[in-house]
């Protein structure tokens, strides 16, 4: 495949996560009506852990055992308490809400890793027109809003660390599935306690 293909191939997947990645949102906000946040969460990063095991069944072999910290703290800040807090935030407040305010994560993921992006204002201003077209007034829910606003430090957290991990060369495959191997285990003591 030629460099120009694949990065044509490269937007299209992107472009492609991004969709899915906002209907997230919706289908969580639908969900939410039948299961707790967790639930929810816990059923997601399950199904996605057995889906990269299906399509990279290779072991992740890791020399150095500090590293699991690096991989625990991912699957902590990424899996758990983002979704965690998304989830929970869906059910108080609007889902456009949560929207805007977690997609000013490239901002915070900017500053945590230290670049500063300068075409921020210009996206954030569109995903706002974008997701509150045809409203007529800002709803706000400030338990709900600060809630997407934790998640989305979170994110910022969680890509830092990603990108610190990202040095060690590791498959992306494999380190995907350890994050989210991380995210159950951490996962599950609040999944008991909710039942």
């Amino acid at each position: 495949m030629t460099d120009e293909r694949k990065k044509v191939t490269g937007h299209i997947l992107a472009c492609g996560t991004q969709i899915m990645w906002g209907a997230t949102f919706v289908s969580t906000k639908v969900l939410l009506k039948y299961f707790l946040p967790v639930e929810i969460l816990f059923t997601r990063a399950v199904l996605a852990f057995l889906a990269l095991w299906i399509f990279f069944p290779h072991r992740l072999k890791v020399a150095d055992k500090k590293r699991e910290l690096g991989f625990a703290a991912a699957g902590f800040f990424g899996i758990v308490m983002y979704f965690m807090m998304e989830n929970t935030a869906l059910t108080m407040t609007y889902a456009s809400n949560v929207g805007i305010i977690v997609a000013c994560a490239p901002f915070f993921v900017a500053v945590m890793v230290g670049v500063f992006f300068k075409r921020f204002v210009i996206a954030i201003t569109g995903i706002i027109l974008i997701s509150l077209n045809g409203q007529k007034s800002l709803n706000l829910n400030p338990a709900g809003d600060f809630l997407a606003f934790l998640a989305m430090i979170s994110w910022g957290l969680y890509s830092a660390t990603v990108k610190k991990i990202e040095e060690w060369n590791y498959p992306t495959a494999a380190v995907t599935r350890r994050i989210y191997f991380y995210g159950i285990i951490f996962l599950i003591p609040v999944l008991i306690s909710q039942h």
